[in-house]
């Protein structure tokens, strides 16, 4: 629940406009972070940034951060997460049906800049629907139907960067249920 009197007034739901994501539970301890850390460090990345201090809490977190950081903790700690979320929407499901309130049930349709990555996600979103999750990897095609814009951009942008043909019809991306 909020502390303000609506969604996105300031309370829990304020970062990220009342949406409630059920699936995105990855650890931020990985893998590939650890490869972009140095960027990190250095203040190089716009987006994300590391305030280094010299304080033995710092020191000690950092320490537990990187030995989270394999794939094998990186995958049990993103179930982890996944396990509480999975209970969080049923008990909203629960919640939604005995209280009347404005509420839609939509997606999101992840794009992918290289096969690569689109791979990685395949294989993270196979283990996290293992626990609940419903991620859904579709063709090029089934983009484009459940959103039409796709035809002439971003999509194509993808199959040209994987290699394909532009009007390969086994691109794909990762649709995830919110």
């Amino acid at each position: 629940m909020d502390a303000g009197s609506s969604p996105a007034e300031g309370g829990a739901s304020f970062g990220n406009g009342s949406q409630l994501s059920y699936s995105y539970t990855d650890a931020m301890a990985s893998p590939s972070m650890m490869a972009s850390l140095p960027k990190y460090l250095l203040g190089l990345d716009p987006a994300f940034r590391i305030n280094m201090t010299f304080s033995p809490r710092f020191l000690e977190w950092g320490l537990r951060f990187l030995a989270n950081s394999s794939q094998k903790s990186f995958e049990r700690n993103t179930i982890e997460v996944l396990k509480l979320a999975m209970e969080s929407r049923r008990e909203f499901a629960n919640v939604s049906d005995k209280v009347t309130f404005e509420y839609r049930h939509t997606g999101k349709l992840n794009l992918y800049s290289s096969c690569e990555s689109l791979e990685k996600a395949q294989k993270l979103s196979d283990l996290k629907n293992t626990y609940g999750a419903e991620q859904t990897i579709l063709t090029r095609a089934e983009a484009i139907e459940r959103e039409p814009a796709l035809a002439h951009t971003t999509a194509i942008l993808l199959s040209a960067r994987c290699g394909h043909p532009m009007t390969n019809p086994e691109i794909r991306v990762c649709f995830v249920r919110v």
